[in-house]
């Protein structure tokens, strides 16, 4: 087993003018969850909601889907479309918010074969000791949720 460790993915296709330093695109944090004693626990997690997670109307996967769903559809002349980007999603997310969302994405789509609770209980463990080593120095994550973690984008999109 290894431990959980951050680094930063570099944004390169971020405009230099737009990077902290001259030389240092702007990064997005990861919390590598490879390897550790929790991958597949999270990859078990992720399961249940993965399904759901692209359910809801709002959900548009990329452009194209987006463009797929509008086809067809009248657009009044005054309307604006807009498209919107969702800065930090995963580092500004409320432990108690993503508990409460998925669970009620469990209401809404129930399954007697799933173990709800079970599943809630993993879910909250697992994000709640969110510990991660960087520079020989251990970190507990206490808010957001790890952009490493597999069940990450599906809790995103729920």
């Amino acid at each position: 087993m290894t431990s959980r460790y951050f680094y930063l993915l570099p944004k390169i296709h971020k405009p230099r003018e737009k990077w902290p330093h001259r030389s240092m695109p702007a990064g997005r944090p990861i919390v590598s969850d490879c390897g550790s004693e929790s991958a597949r626990i999270c990859a078990f997690i992720d399961y249940f909601p993965q399904p759901l997670s692209t359910l809801h109307e709002a959900y548009i996967q990329d452009k194209y889907h987006f463009i797929r769903k509008i086809k067809n559809q009248p657009i009044e002349p005054h309307w604006l479309l807009i498209s919107a980007d969702v800065e930090s999603q995963y580092t500004n997310m409320q432990i108690d918010r993503i508990l409460q969302t998925i669970r009620e994405a469990f209401v809404e789509d129930p399954d007697i074969q799933r173990p709800d609770e079970g599943i809630l209980s993993l879910l909250e463990t697992t994000l709640r000791c969110n510990d991660f080593e960087h520079n020989n120095q251990f970190y507990l994550q206490v808010c957001g949720i790890a952009m490493g973690r597999k069940y990450s984008p599906a809790a995103g999109n729920i």
